[in-house]
C-alpha cells in the first residue's frame, strides 16, 4: 500500500525493546511516517516521533531500550 502510516504503541516497549529492530522496521515500511508512544496511563503523555528524524538520528531510539521490568499499570 503506498497510504501513509502512523503507528501507535503503547509505551516504549509496546512496540518493541530493540531499537535496531524499531529501525529495520521504518526502513523495510518507509510509508511508516510517524510513531505514536501513549504514555497516557503512566506518565500523562504522548510523544510522536517522525520516522524520517529517527532514520536520520538514531539515537532518538534510545528511549526503546527502556524494559527492565514489567510496567504497574493499575493497583
Amino acid at each position: 500500500s503506498t497510504a501513509d502510516i502512523c503507528l501507535v504503541a503503547l509505551d516504549y516497549a509496546g512496540l518493541s525493546a530493540d531499537s535496531d529492530k524499531i529501525e529495520e522496521f521504518l526502513r523495510k515500511f518507509p510509508n511508516v511516517k510517524k510513531l505514536v508512544v501513549d504514555l497516557l496511563p503512566s506518565t500523562g503523555r504522548v510523544h510522536i516521533l517522525d520516522s524520517k528524524d529517527i532514520l536520520s538520528s538514531p539515537q532518538q531510539l534510545d528511549a526503546f531500550n527502556c524494559r527492565t521490568a514489567c510496567v504497574k499499570r493499575s493497583k
